[in-house]
């Protein structure tokens, strides 16, 4: 079991942020953080990993101290066992992604064995300067998996895949995960990686835990409904007799919908909406054939 409890003061010309973090994280489970950006949730990973340093308060992992502040303990990172996604990667700009994969594991077998578990095939000569952000995010995930850590930290790790790909990683992540028991604790924004992914998820803001509940209850918190709800961005705005007819983007993906005058009163181009509807009497088309 990681227990923590850690303390951070970040002053600014505008506000002050304090984190004040308190959490136990079972061996075994997978945990998501969610929250706005700018709520901490980056900040913890780096303070577990020894990146950062808490201004009070500790870190205690299986009986291990990686950190505590009354004893004036703090053990290098290098020492903790912990494998690292940042969000921009972090990949060896000298080493091909091969090299990168092998860094913390030399079996040929098993660096080959994650080379093809994350689709990298044919790239393993390739310099991360030569891949795609989803390709570096591939082998990332492949480099930290590789190095069969203990406790993994994930920030954002599918955030660059396309839906497609996202859907099948998160996947392999998650019968990866639970084949060889890690611990890990996963930043992101995305519901579906949270909600299928996760054991627990735990909700902070402002540096402050708000929510730890179990991914079911996601949809009973305050922020949903038993609506169907989305972002929408107006693009074109055509008007009848009766009814206007908006033009929009919605997750880059163009749509339309027909409301009312009163309804469009007041919208403009490039306004960004939230278009809800009963979820009672949905139509469903599905977009991928897997």
């Amino acid at each position: 079991m990681m227990n923590i409890s850690l303390k951070k003061h970040y002053p600014s010309t505008d506000s002050s942020f304090f984190m004040d973090i308190r959490l136990s994280i079972e061996k075994g489970e997978f945990v998501s953080l969610r929250g706005p950006s700018g709520s901490g949730k980056t900040t913890l990973l780096r303070m577990i990993a020894g990146l950062e340093e808490p201004d009070s308060g500790c870190i205690l992992n299986n009986g291990e101290i990686w950190y505590d502040s009354n004893k004036k303990q703090k053990m290098p990172t290098m020492k903790r066992n912990i494998g690292f996604v940042f969000q921009d990667y972090a990949l060896f700009p000298n080493m091909t992604i091969y090299q990168n994969i092998a860094y913390g594991n030399k079996n040929k077998n098993k660096i080959d064995y994650w080379i093809q578990n994350f689709h990298l095939g044919g790239l393993e000569n390739r310099r991360p300067d030569r891949l795609s952000g989803g390709q570096k995010q591939r082998a990332a995930i492949a480099r930290a998996f590789a190095s069969e850590r203990e406790l993994l930290l994930l920030d954002e790790p599918l955030s660059a895949l396309d839906q497609n790909l996202r859907a099948c990683l998160r996947t392999k992540i998650r019968d990866l995960c639970r084949l060889e028991n890690h611990t890990v604790i996963m930043v992101s924004h995305d519901l579906a990686d949270s909600y299928l992914l996760s054991s627990r998820v735990i909700g902070i803001n402002n540096g402050n835990v708000e929510m730890n509940i179990s991914p079911d209850k996601l949809f009973n918190t305050g922020d949903s409904s038993r609506k169907l709800s989305f972002n929408a961005e107006v693009l074109k705005i055509i008007e009848s007799d009766v009814l206007i007819v908006l033009q929009l983007s919605i997750d880059n993906t163009a749509g339309e919908v027909v409301v009312t005058r009163s309804d469009a009163d007041g919208l403009k181009v490039g306004d960004r909406i939230r278009i809800s509807a009963k979820a009672f009497n949905p139509i469903i088309t599905k977009l991928n054939h897997g």
